[in-house]
């Protein structure tokens, strides 16, 4: 391994986010770093796609659960090397079903909140704000989900991290310390 290889700097994702990121800078061109990824997706078990310097990394098919994670990130540019950043999120379809949730939720407590204006208006006893609370402890729990998927695949995201931040060093994967 040569000294333009190694990352300089690695944010890694141990703050609570539903979804984490990291970032990481290689003083390698993105051409470079993009040519090693796809090299890499040939020798190992990651299913991968690119587009340009866009790239996602996912779960071998025959290890994929409903709440195993995706990596995207996107490689740059950056004074003296390519800026690597990335996140972490569920499969596309999951992640739309869950935003889809809260819009429900929110779209039907503005209901609720209209209705209940309305029966307070007419001076009648605005029942319809009771469902309020209720929509908000349905989106307090619908707000958990992401850190119990994150829970389930920590290890997943940990090995797909190392499987990126090898590939740039022209390395095997390995774990990172932070794992």
């Amino acid at each position: 391994m040569t000294s333009d290889a190694t990352p300089t700097t690695q944010t890694p994702t141990t703050q609570l986010d539903m979804r984490p990121h990291f970032e990481l800078f290689v003083e390698r061109p993105p051409d470079q770093v993009l040519a090693c990824l796809e090299r890499r997706f040939h020798e190992v078990a990651w299913e991968g796609d690119m587009r340009g310097s866009h790239v996602q990394v996912m779960v071998p098919t025959k290890d994929r659960h409903l709440w195993s994670p995706w990596l995207t990130f996107d490689v740059r540019q950056d004074e003296g090397g390519s800026r690597l950043e990335g996140r972490f999120a569920p499969h596309p379809a999951a992640w739309t079903l869950f935003m889809a949730l809260y819009a429900m939720l929110g779209f039907t407590a503005l209901g609720l909140l209209f209705f209940g204006v309305s029966q307070w208006l007419a001076d009648q006893a605005p029942t319809a704000l009771w469902g309020l609370p209720v929509l908000g402890a349905l989106a307090a729990l619908l707000y958990g989900v992401p850190f119990i998927g994150q829970g389930l695949t920590a290890q997943q995201m940990c090995a797909m991290r190392s499987f990126v931040s090898g590939c740039v060093q022209e390395q095997g994967p390995k774990p990172p310390e932070s794992c």
